[in-house]
């Protein structure tokens, strides 16, 4: 073995005492989801649970040991988006989604997922579940599904598609069992049929009532219930009632509200409504107590085994009645599942914008707190982007609407409009501004959407003397006003929307004396705009919208990348992790760009996510940040916050805290490869074994190793060392291998 092997040995022999399995992150590959969960659809409960149906997952409270639980589609349910509940006669449960797909959880907690199919591939809302014996008939926007629970582990049996004379594929809202009958009720009116008809595909088996005729109501229908033998319908204006006659009639003194959910409950016949829930007492509705109800639109009831109300609530959680007032429950987590943006301040506290009217949501890594247009300093339209500055220690919004704020985290808040800033509205009403961004001498640009009198597509404002420079529609810089995204990058602002312009705004950022501007024109037509702009470390400009994905260097060449495809469609987030590869956010999902390039000198996809292969909550994926010091990955999509343990963390700076990972690598347990961690993607990377001997050498360039020797066989189990070299540092690790 020669000197330099020595050297290394002996360094490597010294980190065995200060490195452990222990010290390395062992959650790298963990996801971790949050959701919106207050927006409730339907409520059910058996003997020890209660569960709520909501748009952030499905909630299964325990109403004796308080204990909560959330499930989500990365817990193994067909859907986070839920509309409808039911149990079996075996204690399973079962959830219907928006996306067509029934969840069953076994009484076990194992799930399994099943997909209502018609004669197309569009996936529909399951809107209501009834269970009967062997047999759960669904309800969906195209008919009624039979599925047979215990068939091969269950399984439709058939999709009804037209009732009676009615057109095909109407949407059922609810069905209901009924004595020896099976009721669905439609936009167009009732229908029902002998539960064990042999052919209920058959539509002159029905027998339909329509809206309008036999004292049914021409207005919209909702639910179902029977008391008896009589049978009760929810409608847009309150209760109404089959008579023997064959005739409908209003229920007496009926409240004239929209009846969302019907149960004839142990206490009488509750209507869950609009505003809040009403009992049937003798002739007579009782409007129960609204009491400390954050949202009295109720879209569903049940009733636990001790006889009480429970409720399900449309932005207001569940809770629970007690005769005197509703106990509510709420679930921590965003105002909003839509997340449009995503800023990291000092303090770790991520900043979400919702894009919507619900404003930002603060999120601290246990609490959440909401600012609206109720309780801070933000108006009442869509908040769109969010930027921290650490320059001052503000949080910077743009509003759809309302202008620029920036908040100091604690009660300072600054609207900039068209009053104190240069900033102009759209049509002189709305001041829409798209985006922000920050430059190093903390000076904050914003993009003045469609702003008009004068056309101002960019402003720039310097906080510490409180100057402004503009920038209007001019042919020469900028030549529209649809500018949506911006990137800054030393003294380079890149704004994209119709094209791509890049402005040298030089050493002071709000003079415009010394500003240089160039239109970037990629060999690519940009279909559609630009929707998102991030620079690399090697200076390279990447480009996403409609078109997919573009980048252009500093030689003025553009290169269009092409998608995986499962995964090409509109690009909207592009994120530089630490070591400098490209996380790529798209309506299916995440692709992840490697720095380096293949042997045959081709661009390498090293990673993909969506939410069929991993926990990613939704693959609408809007945007991603990645905080470079911890490597963690902040994904906002459509239907809530994904946070991923990557790895990726930025480089070392002296080399004296790498690792690697898995460690030990377990090649029994499906370990095929190492991830080197904080290592620069320059560095030479040496691996040897306990003798001393050389395994394997290459230049890292964010590459894993394979487990595989210089002749290219496998490694033997053992320990091994790593030394890493890069300019003129280096550093040193173990780790094991076990087969």
């Amino acid at each position: 073995m020669n000197a330099m092997n020595h050297r290394l040995l002996a360094v490597a022999l010294f980190v065995i005492i200060i490195f452990s399995a222990s010290d390395l992150l062992a959650v790298i590959g963990d996801w971790h989801n949050f959701t919106n969960s207050n927006d409730s659809k339907a409520i059910i409960s058996d003997s020890l649970h209660v569960y709520c149906a909501t748009t952030g997952g499905l909630i299964r409270y325990n109403p004796e040991t308080e204990e909560i639980e959330k499930l989500l589609s990365s817990d193994g349910l067909g859907d986070k988006v839920l509309l409808s509940l039911e149990t079996d006669s075996a204690g399973a449960v079962f959830a219907g989604g928006s996306n067509g797909t029934i969840s069953k959880i076994e009484p076990d907690g194992e799930i399994k997922t099943y997909l209502f199919k018609s004669t197309t591939n569009i996936r529909y809302n399951i809107l209501d579940l009834v269970a009967d014996g062997d047999v759960l008939w669904v309800a969906a926007d195209v008919g009624i599904g039979k599925f047979l629970i215990y068939m091969d582990n269950g399984g439709f049996k058939e999709i009804i598609l037209r009732l009676g004379d009615w057109p095909s594929e109407m949407a059922v809202r609810a069905v209901k069992i009924i004595g020896d009958n099976l009721w669905a009720v439609t936009d167009s009116g009732l229908a029902y049929i002998d539960k064990d008809n042999d052919f209920p595909q058959y539509p002159p088996f029905w027998e339909i009532y329509r809206r309008g005729y036999n004292g049914l109501p021409d207005t919209g229908l909702y639910c179902m219930e029977s008391v008896g033998d009589t049978v009760y319908i929810g409608t847009e204006n309150g209760v109404y009632y089959l008579g023997a006659d064959s005739l409908f009639r209003s229920s007496a003194n009926s409240p004239s509200r929209k009846i969302y959910a019907l149960k004839n409950l142990t206490s009488g016949l509750t209507a869950a409504t609009n505003a809040g829930i009403f009992q049937r007492t003798g002739d007579n509705w009782e409007h129960i107590s609204t009491d400390s109800l954050i949202s009295q639109s109720c879209r569903g009831i049940t009733e636990d085994r001790q006889g009480n109300i429970w409720a399900a609530f449309s932005n207001g959680g569940f809770g629970v009645y007690d005769n005197d007032y509703w106990n509510v429950l709420t679930i921590p987590g965003p105002v909003s599942n839509n997340i449009e943006d995503i800023a990291i301040d000092s303090s770790g506290n991520l900043w979400l914008a919702h894009g919507n009217n619900k404003g930002v949501t603060k999120f601290d890594g246990e609490n959440w707190v909401n600012y609206n247009y109720t309780n801070s300093g933000i108006g009442g339209n869509a908040v769109v982007a969010v930027e921290y500055d650490v320059f001052h220690d503000l949080v910077w919004f743009t509003s759809w609407g309302d202008g620029l704020f920036s908040f100091d985290g604690d009660s300072t808040w600054v609207n900039f409009d068209e009053t104190n800033s240069p900033l102009t509205a759209y049509l002189d009403e709305y001041i829409s501004i798209s985006d922000v961004a920050i430059d190093g001498r903390g000076c904050i640009w914003a993009l003045d959407h469609r702003g008009s009198n004068p056309p101002v597509v960019m402003a720039v404002h310097n906080p510490d003397d409180s100057t402004w420079a503009v920038y209007v529609q001019d042919n020469q810089q900028i030549s529209d006003n649809y500018q949506l995204v911006m990137h800054i990058n030393d003294n380079n602002i890149y704004v994209g929307g119709t094209d791509v312009n890049r402005l040298n705004f030089g050493n002071n950022s709000t003079d415009t004396e010394d500003d240089i501007w160039s239109d970037i024109r990629p060999l690519v037509e940009l279909q559609g705009g630009v929707f998102a702009l991030a620079m690399d470390p090697y200076d390279r400009l990447y480009i996403g919208g409609e078109f997919g994905l573009v980048s252009h260097d500093t030689y003025n060449r553009t290169d269009s990348i092409y998608l995986p495809n499962e995964y090409i469609s509109t690009v909207r987030s592009i994120a530089i992790d630490g070591l400098g590869n490209k996380w790529i956010g798209t309506d299916l999902g995440i692709v992840v760009l490697s720095t380096s390039r293949d042997d045959d000198n081709q661009k390498t996809w090293i990673d993909d996510f969506k939410n069929a292969n991993s926990g990613l909550i939704d693959n609408a994926v809007l945007h991603i940040e990645i905080d470079k010091t911890t490597g963690f990955v902040y994904v906002g999509t459509a239907n809530g916050l994904s946070i991923y343990e990557s790895g990726s963390e930025a480089p070392s700076p002296d080399l004296h805290d790498m690792a690697v990972y898995p460690n030990p690598v377990n090649v029994k347990q499906g370990d095929t490869k190492i991830e080197f961690l904080r290592v620069p993607p320059d560095a030479e990377i040496y691996i040897y074994n306990t003798a001393g001997e050389l395994v394997r050498k290459f230049l890292y360039e964010g590459r894993s190793w394979n487990l595989k020797n210089e002749n290219n066989k496998m490694a033997a189990a053992g320990i091994y060392f790593f030394y890493a070299r890069s300019r003129d540092k280096s550093g040193c690790g173990k780790f094991a291998i076990i087969r």
